[in-house]
């Protein structure tokens, strides 16, 4: 489970059940009945049958969001702790490595985001254009990734492929 709300979770993983099954969801030891609304690319949505109280869950699984959210950063990064991460300094890391990172990160979940989107054929019919503009994101931030590991800048920005953005990156 990656993320829960009143009304649903968010599901991660292989072997989810099909769009429009029967699920149950156990989250700090209760139950929670649904059906899943959406499934596509290891990702699903449930939908529970009625309202959870999620902040009373949390209290009774020890568990709030930011913490969940906080160890999925403390894994990209690497790290296990909170503290590893509060003993970062500005000398300590390679700062142009670590945007490119974020930048990777970024364009990932944009990437998850577009997948999902993608696979409701009403929504690509209907917003093919926003759809199309996520990918164009997603490249720009590849791009940019490159550029912000790149030791020559201009070097890097020279070899991108969309003009636009290599335009805009290159203006006085």
């Amino acid at each position: 489970m990656r993320n829960i709300s009143a009304g649903g979770a968010l599901l991660e993983g292989g072997g989810l059940p099909a769009k429009n099954s029967a699920a149950r969801l156990t989250y700090a030891s209760e139950e929670k009945d649904g059906v899943l609304v959406w499934s596509c690319g290891g990702r699903a949505g449930i939908k529970f049958n009625s309202d959870e109280d999620i902040e009373r869950l949390d209290a009774a699984a020890g568990l709030r969001q930011s913490r969940v959210d906080n160890y999925v950063q403390l894994v990209r990064l690497g790290g296990s702790t909170q503290t590893e991460v509060a003993e970062a300094t500005e000398t300590s890391i390679d700062w142009p490595s670590r945007l490119s990172e974020e930048l990777i990160y970024i364009q990932r979940r944009l990437e998850n985001l577009g997948n999902v989107l993608s696979c409701d054929p009403i929504l690509v019919v209907r917003h093919a254009r926003q759809l199309q503009d996520i990918d164009i994101v997603m490249q720009n931030l590849e791009h940019l990734a490159h550029v912000a590991k790149a030791e020559n800048k201009i070097g890097a920005i020279r070899e991108i492929g969309r003009e636009d953005l290599k335009h805009r990156l290159l203006r006085r």
